[in-house]
């Protein structure tokens, strides 16, 4: 198959939808730095970013919204003039990475190369409607690998990729019947968990008065990571377990709230796990969302919340995490009109904040794996950054690379919301007691 193969349109599926509808919440934008000790070939970079659309079509188009049947649509090279970014200009790669994503021009990932005296850098800016953290990761190594493949062989062109799923089918296709109960009463735990007292304490910003998110980006490297990673380790927690935890003990202190009764954090799982290969098949949306509750009074200090967050996400890991509502409400969502479906969304959300219903967010868009950002050598560092929530929503994301975890989030505001989520990262970091170690 050639380039030539790939068709006009791409059916979209339900995950796409349901991004396409939270998109009044939250800018739907995942984006992939990358820093380097070397330089990068930026004609090489260009082509292999333009190969990247032709491996996995999907991403050479733009979002069709006729308001009933979404389709994907394939641009033509017209239309792909913003897809590649190169320069001398730090602020020009700043102003790059606080640009909108644009899911209705196309194309879904756009790639931004600093040419720097102390080594490159590289913005990825993906479209979330398109693929997930996981999904950004895998877009890439799609153009790492065809950089790579370029330098050796400059007339290299990659086939393809029309057959790989970008459905929850292929998940579907791997649980077993018998694991369908324990699933069903794990949903009916977690809607009393969501409902169960009503009240929730959680990190409400204000309204903002910035049109573009500002990024707050904080790193924990070196030997902070390894006293961390050794504290968790004495205590059976993972890095996960110590940030969910050291984020509870910093909603106790600084979280504004509609009643002291409980903090929810809502938490992501990538269903990848359930994979063989750990990888979709295609390029897509394989998260799901999971929710944890504590109430106050099991957040004293922070050693007690991370006895309480290690036995809590123990059971999780055990109990197939991320399929309840996946498996139970997808077929109930496929049969909702895409406008019904964008309505009930933001319905169901707006309602959940007047209420002081709804928990922050803390999504582990997990480790970064060398491979995926090799460009002729590895980085010296990278990250994700979560896509920012608009007000009055708070998410934070976490993602790994070798030794540095990467704490990060987008806020509406430069002033009072800015320093009040930066106060709230500090407090959060500064809840692990490391300084034992």
């Amino acid at each position: 198959m050639s380039p030539r193969d790939i068709p006009r349109t791409i059916p979209t599926e339900l995950t796409d939808r349901i991004l396409v509808a939270m998109t009044p919440i939250c800018e739907m934008m995942i984006q992939l730095e990358a820093e380097f000790d070397h330089g990068l070939d930026p004609d090489r970079l260009y082509r292999a970013v333009r190969l990247a659309l032709d491996a996995e079509p999907v991403l050479g188009c733009r979002f069709a919204d006729d308001g009933r049947d979404p389709q994907w649509e394939r641009l033509d090279d017209g239309a792909l003039r913003k897809l590649f970014v190169s320069t001398g200009s730090t602020e020009e790669f700043e102003a790059f990475k606080n640009e909108e994503h644009d899911l209705l021009n196309g194309p879904q990932f756009r790639l931004c190369h600093l040419s720097a005296s102390g080594g490159d850098r590289i913005l990825l800016k993906v479209n979330h409607e398109a693929a997930d953290a996981g999904g950004t990761k895998e877009i890439a190594g799609v153009i790492s690998g065809i950089y790579s493949r370029l330098r050796d062989d400059p007339s290299y062109v990659p086939e393809p990729n029309l057959n790989g799923s970008r459905s929850y089918r292929q998940i579907n296709e791997k649980i077993p019947l018998k694991a369908f109960p324990t699933v069903a009463a794990n949903y009916l735990k977690e809607c009393i968990r969501n409902n169960i007292p009503i009240k929730t304490r959680a990190m409400y910003m204000h309204p903002g008065k910035a049109d573009r998110p500002s990024y707050i980006v904080r790193q924990i490297e070196g030997l902070d990571f390894w006293k961390m990673a050794a504290y968790g380790r004495a205590r059976g927690a993972t890095i996960n377990d110590m940030l969910l935890a050291a984020f509870f003990t910093a909603l106790r202190d600084l979280g504004r709230d509609g009643g002291d009764s409980c903090m929810r954090v809502v938490t992501t799982v990538d269903l990848r796990r359930y994979l063989a290969e750990k990888k979709g098949a295609g390029i897509c949306n394989l998260s799901a969302l999971e929710p944890y509750k504590l109430n106050r009074d099991h957040a004293d200090d922070f050693e007690t919340t991370l006895r309480k967050v290690v036995e809590m996400t123990g059971k999780r890991k055990s109990s197939w995490p991320g399929l309840a509502g996946f498996l139970l409400l997808s077929p109930i969502l496929r049969i909702i009109s895409y406008a019904s479906l964008k309505k009930s969304i933001v319905k169901f959300v707006e309602r959940g904040y007047s209420r002081h219903s709804l928990g922050s967010a803390l999504t582990n868009m997990g480790p970064i794996p060398v491979s995926c950002v090799e460009f002729d050598k590895a980085p010296r560092r990278a990250w994700l950054y979560v896509p920012p929530a608009r007000n009055p929503g708070f998410i934070m994301g976490i993602s790994g690379f070798e030794e540095m975890i990467t704490l990060t989030s987008g806020v509406y505001d430069t002033g009072t919301q800015y320093s009040m989520a930066v106060s709230f990262i500090e407090k959060m970091v500064g809840s692990i007691p490391i300084s034992k170690q």
